[in-house]
């Protein structure tokens, strides 16, 4: 669902949390094989599919990895000099450095993943048109955005159990607040939650079983 316009520091807020979809596991592999399919057609440049897998297993801004140096490349993270809130280590797990091994080390030029010219960057432009063409193929989330990849990445780290000060720290964030904004929940981890806490609740009032609970009370005779 859509809902008016508001404005803050002057720009259009349009989503609201409500309208934010958690890119599931499936969505993910529906999105890889679209992937895979466009670069083995030789449709996009194959920096373009390998920019969004890194963005998914690093939970960067895409702005981060598409503008990614050679020199910020390290043996088990990424150093960004040009952070949005400074300069930052970004750990890398075993898929992520899977991929960064897989990245031609005959590479030359500054960027990562360059432009057409091979001088700049890869564009904002062709990477927001390649994501929007693979989502709608693999018809995962109707509005995912490319920076929802962020988001799942949070999301996905939080019901794997970590804690949001810890998802805070993967993503960056100087406040707390900032990442309860990026974690959404799915439903099979929210009723996993509910079920438990029920249980443990259950069991901390009374010391007999949940078929007693119900039971009539007897009351002696005076």
């Amino acid at each position: 669902m859509w809902r008016k316009s508001s404005r803050r520091n002057g720009a259009a807020i349009r989503r609201t949390l409500g309208t934010l979809g958690v890119l599931t596991v499936e969505d993910a592999r529906h999105v890889a094989r679209t992937m895979i399919v466009d670069a083995e057609a030789g449709s996009v440049p194959s920096a373009v599919p390998t920019t969004v897998r890194l963005i998914l297993l690093t939970g960067c801004r895409p702005g981060e990895i598409r503008r990614l140096r050679w020199c910020e490349i390290k043996l088990d993270r990424l150093t960004l000099i040009d952070d949005k809130t400074g300069p930052r280590h970004v750990l890398l797990g075993e898929a992520a450095r899977e991929l960064r091994d897989s990245l031609p080390d005959t590479a030359s030029g500054e960027w990562v993943f360059p432009g057409k010219s091979g001088n700049e960057p890869l564009t904002k432009h062709a990477l927001y048109w390649f994501w929007i063409g693979a989502r709608d193929t693999a018809g995962t989330v109707a509005d995912a955005r490319l920076h929802d990849l962020r988001h799942a990445y949070a999301s996905h780290t939080a019901m794997n159990g970590e804690s949001l000060h810890i998802v805070g720290r993967l993503l960056g964030h100087r406040r707390s607040g900032t990442t309860n904004r990026y974690v959404h929940l799915d439903d099979a981890t929210l009723s996993q939650a509910a079920e438990w806490a029920a249980l443990t609740i259950r069991r901390k009032l009374t010391p007999f079983p949940a078929k007693n609970w119900c039971a009539p009370v007897r009351r002696k005779r005076i």
